[in-house]
């Protein structure tokens, strides 16, 4: 069960990402990107939780790998992929921005590897790359974890540590293969520390001692790394550019591990009230939807003031989006509304298929809980 403020971590990731796409525009807002933040937020979180179903259903070194490894699979793409192929279906049918070009790309999850190859970013198809380098990712991370896992926790955890920490040398060495691109960060391996940073936490969260290991190391690690690309920012594309954004996702994935790691146990005061209230908790639920369906939404509203007897609409409309403040609550909200009606009438309904994929009871794993 996802404790209520983990859900909360997934809203306040969600709010992020619509700060960036809908919020009203800043040199303050396009230095800090909080778009990235929180898509690294989203990427630790996923780690974490979906890392500790795998430990905590790892075979025996006597069992087999493949129930495990089928049961997680077929849940996770029955939670993943009707909304997603949904999406891309709909959208290819009518056509909509770069929906039907992409769409090769975009079926077979290689969405980072298009804007790459462009080096620019493509409509509302964009967010797409995040997905695309998370579905990669856990096309392999199971195999991995269940390999090393069921040989000793400790080999899991070294190996996944060195991984993490590995990171900034990937991006780096991206930098100079493909030169000073932020798209060379997409490709795999670009962010993939931060996703294995989540993993680290769930491998060591039941040792006290590796655990504030763990927390010192992120605490006096990410802090200077963060300050050192404030104090400097990067001038693109100079080399210090790279250095400085491949530091900030290593100081942007630690800080997001510390506040993982607080939610699981339970945040005190306001913050534990507002990350458990039923409003963000709701949002949590359902940010998948959200940030799958949030780049349609102009796309939506335009379509709207093209029916018949509609047009009157569309001044309003274009009213509202020239000022990010206006433009943001109506956006926010519209963007909740869709996704919770994708979650209650399509992607609950196809989600309960998942009870026909039970992780399979194991020695080390006596009881099967859900995914």
């Amino acid at each position: 069960m996802i404790l209520p403020e983990l859900d909360g971590l997934r809203a306040l990731a969600v709010l992020l990402v619509l700060v960036q796409h809908f919020g009203p525009r800043s040199p303050w807002m396009d230095a800090v990107g909080p778009g990235g933040l929180g898509v690294a937020l989203f990427f630790v979180l996923s780690g974490f939780l979906l890392t500790r179903i795998l430990l905590a259903h790892t075979p025996a070194k006597d069992e087999p790998l493949w129930p495990t490894l089928r049961a997680f699979y077929a849940r996770r793409f029955l939670r993943i992929w009707p909304l997603y192929f949904a999406v891309l279906s709909v959208t290819a049918l009518f056509d909509v921005g770069p929906a039907r070009r992409a769409l090769p790309y975009n079926a077979l999850y290689l969405s980072n590897v298009y804007f790459f190859l462009r080096r620019a970013w493509d409509g509302p198809i964009s967010p797409l790359w995040s997905l695309a380098v998370e579905e990669q990712f856990y096309l392999v991370w199971p195999i991995v974890t269940l390999a090393l896992a069921r040989r000793s926790r400790a080999s899991f955890t070294g190996f996944a540590l060195a991984l993490a920490c590995a990171g900034p040398l990937f991006r780096l060495g991206f930098y100079r293969l493909f030169g000073a691109s932020p798209f060379a960060l997409l490709l795999p391996f670009g962010y993939t520390d931060q996703l294995v940073w989540g993993g680290v936490l769930a491998a060591v969260s039941d040792d006290r001692r590796a655990l504030a290991a763990l927390r010192w190391l992120a605490a006096w690690v990410a802090s200077p790394l963060l300050l050192a690309t404030i104090v400097t920012p990067g001038v693109e594309p100079s080399g210090w550019w790279l250095v400085h954004w491949s530091l900030r996702a290593t100081a942007v994935a630690l800080i997001a591990l510390c506040l993982v790691d607080r939610a699981r146990h339970g945040f005190s005061g306001p913050i534990g009230r507002v990350l458990a209230s039923r409003p963000l908790t709701h949002v949590g639920r359902v940010s998948y939807g959200i940030y799958l369906l949030h780049p349609y939404l102009h796309f939506a509203a335009f379509g709207l003031c093209l029916l018949p007897g509609m047009g009157w609409l569309r001044p309003s409309f274009e009213w509202l989006r020239a000022d990010g403040w206006r433009w943001f609550p109506i956006a926010c909200a519209t963007a909740v509304l869709a996704a919770s009606a994708s979650f209650t009438l399509f992607e609950a309904p196809v989600s309960r298929f998942k009870d026909r994929f039970r992780y399979p009871v194991t020695s080390r794993a006596p009881t099967s809980r859900p995914a």
